[in-house]
């Protein structure tokens, strides 16, 4: 009976420390988890971050295409008045308005 009650009391000892090891296993398994799942919300922060400066920079882009695209055409518009405007001298002043150099 005592051989039985030594084995017994071992094997609680040896129960123990195997409960004690993946209690210590577990804390670890979830502060590792707690830093990664910090980690995973610092990331979607920053992503969404990056979103919104590519949205900005998305709507400035836009912006400045249609500007371009406004001054082409005022730039079209203005060498067409221009054209005309020389058409309309040259007949009238016979005059040409090309640099002479001087």
């Amino acid at each position: 009976m005592t051989a039985l009650k030594l084995q017994s009391l071992e094997e609680k000892k040896a129960l123990e420390k195997q409960l004690e090891e993946e209690a210590r296993d577990k804390l670890e398994l979830q502060d590792r988890l707690r830093v990664k799942e910090d980690t995973i919300s610092e990331l979607k922060r920053e992503a969404e971050e990056y979103a919104d400066k590519i949205k900005q920079m998305q709507g400035t882009l836009e912006y400045l295409q249609r500007r371009i695209e406004d001054f082409e055409n005022e730039n079209s518009s203005l060498k067409k008045e221009t054209k005309r405007l020389e058409e309309e001298l040259e007949p009238k002043a016979g005059l040409s308005l090309t640099w002479s150099g001087f």
